[in-house]
């Protein structure tokens, strides 16, 4: 259940950041901000609730997949600052992504 909903949110969390990211006025990427920190928000809890439960089976492996959650988290707090100044670029999406990706991946290893 809690897997479930970890993946649930990861997406709602990247259709939340394509929007507000695509957008060009103000009030809608601040929208957009709330909406991602409340998904990510959700995720970091329940990421500790599943990391509590399979810690015992691979140790390194939650530990790595929590730090790579902490960091999409911070890249895409990163990228909301960068949009608001107006300074966003390619290269800032990209390092997001690959971030992202990577903290997915990370919990999918992490589950088997």
């Amino acid at each position: 259940m809690w897997v479930t909903f970890n993946f649930i949110l990861w997406g709602l969390l990247i259709i939340s950041l394509v929007t507000g990211f695509t957008r060009d006025y103000a009030k809608r990427i601040i929208q957009s901000l709330i909406w991602s920190r409340l998904f990510y928000f959700l995720i970091i809890s329940s990421q500790f609730v599943i990391s509590i439960r399979i810690f015992h089976h691979d140790a390194v492996t939650v530990i790595i997949s929590d730090i790579l959650c902490i960091a999409s988290i911070a890249a895409i707090e990163r990228g909301y600052q960068k949009l608001e100044s107006q300074s966003f670029k390619r290269l800032d999406s990209v390092i997001m992504i690959i971030i992202i990706t990577a903290a997915i991946i990370a919990q999918l290893i992490a589950l088997n």
